[in-house]
């Protein structure tokens, strides 16, 4: 099995996770992929907490190197891309700072990309189970987006990733980087998922695995939640995959309705009957997939939270689906534009 298994670069971009970092390394430090085939890269962003101070004092426990991006160079892609200059091996893992990790997780996603010969390889993140509705509100809500996930992967149609948790071919992704650019502050995670759509659609492999899935902690406030989301919606103006487009304006197209029919019907009480037939259709539907996802991850208690997520829901995407074009938001301590290249 091992004499099968690829040589793997783990690089991790990091900011400020003086917090978070402990945990990871354990995660790492328990792996039970061979260490002789494993380099572990850490890339600073300009920390300015005790990050550093952390990863100095783990180097020789845990085999980690550890880069400093340059004062010229500041970023998560200008981070991913150091990584990649100074990494060994063909097979690339990534991941966050504050994600933890199954002791499998390395092996397996490895042994995807040798058996498949696959180019990108990703796989579920879910938040950590917290106590409180506005943590298990939130898990649910990254549940859905898990679930929508590995169906549009399943049907060979993928329109979503997330870089805490994917591995690639570090030949592709140089290609990557070579052939496309944009504006965006974020996304290289879902932009490269594209690409790889357009000009390598075979060799993308969702790995359906519990023991692959990389957990990481929600927002714990709501500026935070705000920030977050506006950083994902930001980058939706540079979408160029039709699937993608058309799944982003129909849900963002029904939510708004459900909006506008309620405050309508502050005005014209008949829209309320047409308000009530769509927000049920849309309950039930959404019910009966999210008792399949939660009942795969074994969190089916979330679902007593349900009806107040479906009211709160359609409101916030109508908010922040417009916000996000628009309002810069914050990352890792730094103010970005909805467009805007850190380099």
């Amino acid at each position: 099995m091992d004499s099968k298994l690829p040589a793997v670069s783990i690089i991790i971009p990091v900011r400020n996770e003086e917090k978070n970092i402990t945990d990871l390394l354990a995660n790492l430090s328990a792996q039970t992929f061979p260490q002789n085939l494993l380099e572990i890269i850490f890339v600073d962003d300009h920390s300015t907490d005790a990050t550093n101070r952390i990863l100095d004092q783990h180097k020789s426990i845990h085999r980690i190197r550890l880069i400093h991006l340059n004062g010229d160079r500041y970023g998560k892609k200008e981070a991913l891309r150091k990584g990649l200059e100074e990494s060994r091996s063909e097979f690339i893992l990534i991941t966050d700072g504050d994600c933890r990790l199954d002791k499998n997780w390395i092996r397996n996603m490895a042994g995807v990309y040798a058996s498949k010969n696959a180019g990108l390889v990703f796989g579920a993140v879910r938040y950590d189970p917290g106590k409180g509705p506005w943590n298990n509100m939130l898990e649910l809500e990254l549940l859905s987006l898990n679930g929508a996930t590995a169906g549009a992967a399943g049907i060979g149609d993928p329109i979503m990733c997330n870089g805490a948790n994917m591995g690639f071919s570090k030949q592709r992704y140089m290609q990557f980087l070579e052939e496309y650019m944009n504006g965006n502050a974020s996304g290289d995670d879902v932009f490269f998922l594209l690409w790889m759509k357009e000009k390598y659609a075979p060799e993308i492999a969702y790995v359906k695995s519990k023991e692959t899935t990389v957990y990481t902690k929600p927002p714990h406030t709501f500026p935070e939640f705000w920030h977050q989301r506006i950083r994902w919606v930001s980058k939706s103006t540079s979408y160029r995959d039709l699937h993608l487009i058309l799944s982003s304006l129909i849900v963002y197209a029904l939510n708004v309705s459900l909006l506008l029919s309620l405050l309508g019907s502050l005005i014209v009480p008949e829209l309320r009957w047409g308000f009530a037939g769509l927000f049920s259709t849309k309950c039930i539907i959404d019910f009966i997939f999210l008792w399949m996802i939660t009942g795969y991850y074994k969190r089916r208690n979330l679902l007593i939270l349900f009806l107040p997520l479906q009211i709160i829901y359609f409101i916030y995407v109508s908010i922040i689906g417009f916000a996000g074009i628009i309002i810069p938001f914050k990352w890792k301590g730094r103010k970005t534009n909805p467009v805007q290249l850190i380099q």
